[in-house]
């Protein structure tokens, strides 16, 4: 699962990767940076339009196109990529409506009778890296809007030992493969040896904190990881 993420990187960084990854030229209208970006809340990622890598805002949580009315209930801000095939709108979203979303790192939470501890993963150079993900233009009470979701698989490495999904994660020229021609596999993906996980604060269960403090590195519970 991928229920909060980062891009804790300033906005002049944000568009110096864009540029240098997909030669994506323009000044970009979001509030960067971002310490814990949650779901419902509007995320900058990437689209292919005519062969052009665009930028482009969403709203976190993937509602169906079909949908008149508010959209919650069918609202995923995850979507597992082993079920792409289970419900068409999925399937379809995955076969013509790709994106990219920017992220630095993200959050997940680990069961313990401590109750659940939060940890930041993100990677060991801390430059931008992008997670796979689907999106729809939905049609509810803000018309016309993109909508998105995160794709997820099983975990594996160090994220293993704390929850049993993770976000796909790929590096630029492996998410533009993604992008372009929907191609997934282990090769695309951030290798665990690429990243780095640490404990945080429990500031990052709180939506409305966004700050410096969510991504400090706090006393760590357990030392194998």
């Amino acid at each position: 699962m991928c229920g909060r993420f980062t891009v804790a990187l300033t906005k002049e960084d944000v568009e110096g990767f864009l540029k240098r990854d997909f030669a994506i030229d323009v000044s970009i209208d979001y509030p960067f940076p971002r310490f814990n970006i949650a779901p419902k809340q509007d995320i900058l990622g990437l689209i292919s339009i005519e062969k052009q890598v665009k930028a482009t805002t969403f709203t976190w949580g993937f509602v169906p196109n079909f949908t008149k009315k508010d959209g919650q209930k069918l609202s995923l801000i995850n979507s597992r990529v082993e079920s792409l095939e289970d419900k068409w709108f999925l399937k379809e979203a995955y076969k013509d409506r790709r994106c990219l979303i920017l992220a630095d790192g993200f959050y997940e939470w680990e069961a313990t009778d401590l109750g659940k501890l939060p940890y930041r993963i993100r990677k060991e150079d801390k430059e931008l890296f992008y997670f796979a993900g689907i999106y729809s233009k939905s049609y509810g009470p803000r018309g016309g809007h993109l909508t998105c979701s995160i794709l997820t698989k099983q975990a594996r490495g160090k994220i293993r030992k704390i929850h049993d999904r993770m976000p796909l994660m790929m590096k630029a020229k492996q998410a533009e493969v993604y992008l372009r021609e929907g191609v997934l596999d282990e090769s695309n993906l951030l290798e665990d040896k690429e990243l780095f996980m640490y404990p945080v604060s429990k500031l990052v269960n709180t939506v409305s904190v966004d700050q410096k403090e969510c991504i400090e590195e706090d006393q760590p519970i357990r030392l194998d990881l």
